[in-house]
């Protein structure tokens, strides 16, 4: 049977594709969304672009890319439609996969439909039979009453019998699934609430405390496989750091900045500082101070109008002087008797034509010169600009340094979806950060650092033999360079996330009114009970205890006792981690880790990034429920920072620490980087705890503990 061709841009899109990857319906979607450019903007208005974080929703259908292709293409009829192209793909995704229906709103897909072919009729004319049947069925469910469709009449035709059936089957499905939890940023599902929370807090005394924020900016990477929730992170955490509650002043100016849909660019830098210029006065204009976010706007302009393209406005200027000087040399002419007022035709026509000249030529100089320096958006200008400008990167800079202190407000910049990119963009990006944005500003990087790595070796091939070291290949060497924290994002086990999850499908039918006291009730109750502990181990001590909740919030409770006491449960594991995270208990850890300093590299970066890093992995710990040796996990933090990639391969393989510690690394088959670390002194000494004052030891099992590993 012949099969519909696909247009040449679906084809060359298709083949970009991971096909050993099994993409559910709204992932898939999402990637052909952004091939349509009137509908890559309205992904911001949803929570579109993390349909593919859900990889654990046991609701999400998936599929080869050949499946879900071969199904598209049978709801079309090949006499009517020569090719399929990305508007026929996700029609028939949205028709085909129930989940797509709920994420994508159906006036899009309505939109779509109409610009192929707006005629109903004619569009039919284009479908299968079986496409037909999909075709009757595309009213939106949810605008239709349920309990209409339950009860309507059994002697319907066969179509609408149909939509009967498949509304009555989303109608079930939206019973056990509530569409909120498609929008990641509103519930909190895996605990990360708690977390972000964590990471709010260490972000402002980093700014309040790190002298280095005078100098340079500062980097975070927000590690995590592609798929793993860092957006849904990073939306917590843009409430904690733009909470109204806060005064204005201390109120964050959050950057949200998508790589993905800007790598097309060749300066990102350009585009990273517009977005941080246009969502900084924005939020400024939002906080009841339009007058400053003004006068921002009225300053940036004019750097546009006057710095960026001054030659242009030269340019009008000289044509201007020059048309002057045409006009005074008709003037001084000697005059004519055959001419009237004693001037020749010739000198006449002279006059009235440098005039002419020069009204046009300042005019259309002057406009011209405005157009540009206010559409400098496009690559071209940009371009231009480079080629233009004496020292550009250095007038950017200084720009960029005085928008922030315009701002006043801290900036912090949050950079998503890097980890789709290619490669060169990746280190375009990065560089520019690292050379252009230096002032007094955060950057939170969410992405796989694997990706990261293999783009800079992908990059500088050719300095990897002389700049490597062991254990350290380049592309771990630069990322080590960027950033100052690398937070890996929490992964509870498939158990807590089922609870989770069995939780969560309540919320439809529960009063939220309830949840909500029920959680304000334990946090009060939570906080108060940690208020005199200044301890740490008192503090985690706490995490056992129980709370007895008052009566009138158990009247008509509709939770099991699972269900309430995992409430409950996570209420006190985020009073815990944020209690943990205040500066007392801050100074108190600091004084704790210092044994372990001599296991790191001499030099107080190195001191900093372990105190960091440690702080987060011990918040990691314990939302996700592990309950590590807060020693040994130190020992884990410090391998981690100084060789991640012996660290990854004990992740994957944790059973090959003990040949480490028993010495004996040549019974295993093993990368030849992985196999100089197995040898090295170094990390016999960090694994062992060999230094005064730590009586710790990283074995097999407590590597797994850490890991998550050995959780029931």
């Amino acid at each position: 049977m012949a099969e519909i061709d696909l247009s040449v841009g679906l084809a060359l899109f298709w083949q970009k594709l991971d096909h050993t990857h099994a993409y559910s319906g709204p992932e898939l979607a999402t990637l052909i969304l952004f091939e349509l450019p009137n509908f890559r903007p309205r992904l911001q208005s949803l929570a579109i672009t993390q349909f593919s974080s859900r990889p654990d929703d046991p609701f999400i259908v998936r599929k080869d890319l050949t499946v879900w292709l071969n199904e598209v293409r049978t709801l079309f009829n090949i006499d009517a439609v020569k090719a399929l192209d990305f508007k026929h793909l996700l029609i028939g995704l949205w028709w085909i996969d129930d989940r797509t229906q709920g994420d994508i709103p159906q006036s899009w897909i309505s939109e779509i439909q109409d610009s192929i072919e707006p005629d109903s009729a004619k569009f039919a004319e284009m479908l299968t039979d079986e496409g037909k049947r999909y075709f009757t069925i595309s009213p939106d469910p949810s605008s239709i009453p349920y309990e209409s469709v339950k009860n309507a009449s059994a002697d319907m035709d066969v179509g609408v019998g149909l939509r009967t059936e498949i509304i009555d089957r989303k109608r079930l499905l939206s019973d056990q699934v509530p569409l909120h939890l498609d929008n990641p940023a509103e519930i909190d599902q895996l605990n990360r609430e708690a977390f972000a929370d964590v990471l709010s807090m260490r972000v402002r005394r980093l700014l309040k405390d790190s002298a280095e924020l005078k100098e340079r900016s500062y980097m975070i990477h927000l590690e995590g496989p592609w798929g793993s929730g860092k957006t849904t992170l990073l939306n917590f955490l843009k409430k904690r750091l733009s909470d109204p509650i806060r005064a204005p002043w201390e109120r964050w100016a959050v950057i949200e900045f998508n790589a993905w849909q800007h790598q097309r660019h060749d300066h990102p830098w350009w585009y990273l500082m517009e977005h941080v210029f246009n969502d900084s006065t924005k939020q400024i204009k939002k906080d009841g101070e339009p007058q400053r976010a003004r006068w921002i706007r009225r300053w940036h302009t004019r750097w546009r109008l006057f710095v960026c393209f001054w030659s242009n406005y030269l340019a009008a200027i000289l044509i201007g002087l020059v048309s002057i000087i045409l006009f005074l040399i008709g003037k001084l002419l000697p005059a004519s008797e055959t001419g009237p007022a004693g001037n020749t035709p010739f000198v006449a026509f002279l006059k009235d034509l440098s005039l002419f000249l020069g009204n046009l030529g300042t005019i259309f100089g002057f406009i011209l010169a405005v157009i540009q320096s206010l559409t400098l958006r496009s690559s071209d200008v940009v371009k231009q600009f480079f080629e233009k400008v004496d020292d550009p990167v250095e007038k950017v800079r200084r720009h960029f340094n005085k928008m922030v202190d315009r701002i006043q407000n801290p900036v912090i910049v949050f950079i998503d979806d890097l980890d789709r990119c290619d490669a060169s963009y990746i280190v375009k990006l990065l560089e520019s950060i690292q050379t252009l944005f230096r002032k007094r500003i955060f950057f939170i990087v969410a992405a796989d650092g694997r990706w990261l790595r293999a783009a800079y070796e992908s990059v500088y091939t050719d300095f990897k033999q002389p700049v490597e070291e062991s254990g350290k290949p380049i592309g771990v060497l630069f990322l080590d360079k960027i950033f100052q924290l690398s937070v890996a994002l929490p992964s509870l086990s498939k158990e807590l996330q089922q609870d989770y999850w069995q939780l969560l499908l309540r919320f439809n039918s529960v009063n939220q009114e309830l949840i909500d006291k029920i959680r304000e009730y334990v946090t009060d109750e939570a906080n108060r009970n940690l208020k005199e502990k200044n301890k740490e181990a008192d503090i985690i001590d706490t995490l056992g205890d129980t709370l007895i909740m008052p009566s009138v919030l158990m009247i008509d409770n509709p939770l099991s006792e699972k269900q309430l006491n995992l409430l409950i449960k996570q209420g006190i594991i985020g009073a815990v981690v944020r209690r943990l995270a205040d500066a007392d208990i801050e100074l108190a850890r600091i004084n704790r880790l210092q044994p372990y300093f001599p296991f790191l590299e001499a030099n107080p970066r190195s001191m900093k990034r372990f105190v960091n890093a440690y702080a987060m992995a011990q918040a990691e710990d314990i939302i996700t429920e592990r309950q590590s040796d807060l020693s040994v996990l130190a020992l884990w933090t410090i391998l981690r920072l100084r060789w991640p990639l012996l660290a990854e391969h004990l992740s994957d393989n944790p059973d090959h620490l003990q040949n480490i510690l028993d010495k004996k690394p040549d019974t295993l088959t093993l990368p030849k980087d992985i196999k100089k670390l197995f040898h090295s002194k170094d990390v016999q000494n960090v694994i062992n705890g060999k230094a005064e004052g730590v009586n710790a030891r990283l074995t097999v099992e407590s590597l797994k503990k850490i890991l998550g590993l050995n959780q029931n």
